[in-house]
């Protein structure tokens, strides 16, 4: 499967015009690089993406899980941009760390006691349908094909692409998450995924019980469902303390708000001028440095960006920064901006509109974004894009919600992008 950090780094390819977006900054911005490495007034430009947090807003994963990704994240969730922060200790004294940070991380949320659900078919069948046609399938792959072309051989092969592609869901959904859980995250994923990479969908709890209980189907087989391995769980004070020193010692806190542990940072991002890769950029960190997986390539592109920093001191004009957050909000997934964006192909099929309203592609396909800062008033694009207001009743993909922190910046960009009668976005 195409890791995330790869996939951004083809957006990024995708995106950059006269180097003035370079794929080595979408990863560090991607990467929360500036979490450790101070960024000063680069990170205004960085943007960076923030990691999940942790405590009473963060999701709480199973403990059986949790354990398994904090000793391994690459095997346990292929992709993720979760470094191996343990990869130094040998395997016994590794395994006792994961443990002790699983009952502190588990400790500072309350307890998973809400009463399990029964499987329901129908209610599988209504959150397949509202993954499919709400826009859940523009990010993540389709899981399947649409009626009538379950036996197309190109079709068979243009899915089995994007499910290689898109933006995974994570292995082991099911037994990552009970139902309840997973139904909590789905209604509000700002609150643990603050950075927005992760919208709202502006989901009842019935539509978000829906589509969590289809994302962890295979929970059918426990009455009432529960997460795949699921065991008794009871959080010991004494593996929690350990756990919090160890938490320190990994300088988690850097990353993951929710925390009272302290967090230090390392060198100031602008004194970063390797020629080689070496600490957290190395194929071998040393102790106490988080260990990406990333390739060659990618290092590549970060270390040729941290020895000429001067496109970080300069600002972006307001359509390179439309451009940037477009890209890592994964907005061309639906949307056309000047030549760039939109579903194709098989994709686009998802795309349906409602009752007997037949305005052809505009009224089922998201609308182009060129030149929208030219035609729309900004206090409006502001209420769209900060609540997901729903203008085109007849359209079933819903506009998500990005917070207001990620996006509240984009209606005056697109007013200047676009002011100019020779504006070419």
């Amino acid at each position: 499967m195409i890791r995330p950090v790869a996939l951004l780094l083809a957006l990024a390819f995708a995106t950059a015009l006269h180097a003035e977006i370079t794929p080595g900054e979408i990863l560090i911005s991607e990467m929360n690089c500036a979490a450790c490495h101070d960024a000063g007034p680069q990170m205004v430009r960085l943007a960076s993406r923030q990691s999940p947090r942790l405590g009473k807003d963060g999701v709480r994963p199973t403990a059986q899980w949790l354990r398994e990704f904090l000793a391994d994240p690459q095997k346990v969730q292929p992709g993720t941009l979760m470094p191996d922060s343990l990869h130094a200790l040998p395997p016994e004294q590794k395994a006792e760390a994961a443990e002790a940070l699983t009952h502190f991380i588990l400790s500072l949320q309350p307890a998973d006691s809400a009463t399990g659900r029964g499987a329901s078919a129908g209610t599988i069948a209504e959150g397949e349908r509202l993954y499919h046609t709400i826009g859940c399938a523009m990010c993540h792959a389709p899981a399947s094909l649409l009626p009538g072309k379950e036996n197309d051989a190109a079709a068979k092969e243009e899915l089995a692409k994007l499910q290689q592609t898109s933006v995974p869901l994570g292995a082991g959904i099911a037994k990552k998450y009970s139902l309840p859980e997973l139904t909590r995250f789905l209604r509000d994923p700002l609150k643990a995924r603050p950075s927005g990479r992760m919208p709202g969908m502006n989901l009842t709890e019935t539509e978000a019980e829906a589509i969590a209980m289809y994302l962890v189907r295979e929970q059918m087989d426990t009455q009432p469902m529960r997460p795949l391995g699921d065991a008794p769980f009871t959080v010991d004070a004494a593996k929690a303390a350990r756990g919090e020193q160890v938490f320190a010692e990994m300088n988690c806190a850097a990353c993951h708000a929710g925390t009272d542990a302290p967090k230090r940072g390392a060198k100031a991002l602008a004194q970063l001028a390797a020629r080689q890769p070496r600490g957290c950029l190395g194929t071998k960190p040393g102790a106490n440095v988080p260990k990406f997986d990333i390739t060659d390539r990618q290092r590549q592109v970060i270390l040729a960006l941290l020895q000429e920093q001067t496109p970080l001191n300069t600002p972006l004009d307001p359509e390179h920064t439309i451009r940037r957050t477009m890209t890592t909000l994964n907005c061309y997934a639906c949307h056309v901006r000047g030549k760039r964006g939109g579903a194709d192909g098989l994709r686009r099929d998802y795309f349906t509109s409602t009752g007997e309203v037949d305005l052809g592609d505009e009224g089922r396909v998201p609308p182009s974004l060129t030149g929208i800062g030219a035609k729309l008033r900004p206090e409006w694009v502001r209420q769209l894009l900060a609540e997901g207001s729903k203008v085109r009743p007849y359209m079933v993909t819903r506009m998500p919600r990005f917070g207001t922190a990620n996006i509240g910046h984009l209606p005056e960009l697109f007013e200047k992008a676009d002011a100019h009668p020779d504006a070419k976005p």
